[in-house]
């Protein structure tokens, strides 16, 4: 269920084709990366006809959930698109949402509903994917600081504590780094300019803490050399967001557990 801010339960599509980095010719003004505070929230691609592909990323508080576009269309005349599909609301069961907008020159803007509630949204066009910037050091020195602490909080974590979670409705602590290494996946390799399709096979993996530490260590290795050449600084950021979004849950669970977390150790 959808509640009443964009940046609580924000939606974002993700790539599904590699017709991402098209520029407004031909009509198509609505492919491209759609932002707000800092964050991309719209990631669209549209086949040059009528048709939008993709996925939606819904975040309810601590979890995030993917669903796929199961109708999408776009009229380039008007400037007017139209999303469809099926997602998980805040109960874990699926629901059908709808999003409605329209572009405006660097602005898109429109209403999502699902189930019964209905949420308008704003956002400004921002770096396309593919574009080669550099990266700034800042931003290098605070993936290096969130993703520390995340490694640091996961090597904290006994293994017989990974199958925690503090509610049944959110992942164990398990999945949520295992989720993190899927993010790293997916953002670092946007970043080095490979069309990267959404995946949650690391956290739909093995479960034990050896191989989930081993695939954090694995995809941090692929977002340390993405930082270092700085090919997409949008697919970064997004990148740093959600790490430390996420070190915030986890730094939730260790509390819970009796832990210390990294950032407040001094380790």
């Amino acid at each position: 269920m959808v509640r009443t801010t964009l940046i609580t339960a924000c939606c974002m599509l993700l790539p599904a084709t590699s017709s991402l980095g098209q520029s407004a010719a031909s009509g198509d003004r609505i492919s491209g990366r759609w932002t707000g505070n800092g964050a991309t929230y719209l990631e669209l691609a549209y086949d040059g006809a009528s048709a939008i592909s993709g996925r939606v990323y819904f975040r309810h508080g601590a979890r995030a959930d993917t669903a796929a576009v199961k109708r999408g269309t776009f009229d380039s005349r008007t400037g007017t698109f139209r999303l469809e599909g099926d997602a998980p609301g805040r109960d874990g069961q699926l629901a059908p949402y709808m999003i409605e907008g329209s572009v405006d020159g660097d602005t898109v803007a429109g209403m999502l509903k699902s189930g019964g509630d209905a949420l308008e949204f704003k956002f400004a066009r921002g770096v396309d994917a593919g574009s080669s910037q550099a990266a700034p050091a800042a931003l290098t020195r605070s993936f290096t600081q969130a993703s520390g602490w995340i490694t640091k909080a996961a090597d904290l974590v006994p293994a017989d504590k990974y199958a925690y979670r503090p509610v049944a409705t959110v992942r164990t602590f398990g999945q949520l780094i295992a989720h993190i290494s899927d993010e790293y996946n997916f953002y670092c390799a946007k970043a080095a300019g490979r069309n990267q399709q959404w995946t949650d096979a690391n956290e739909k993996g093995a479960a034990d803490k050896g191989t989930i530490v081993q695939k954090l260590k694995e995809s941090l290795d692929g977002c340390r050399a993405a930082y270092a050449k700085g090919t997409d600084v949008g697919a970064l950021v997004d990148n740093l967001a959600d790490a430390y979004l996420h070190y915030g849950n986890a730094a939730t669970y260790l509390r819970m557990m009796g832990l210390v977390p990294p950032s407040s150790s001094g380790s």
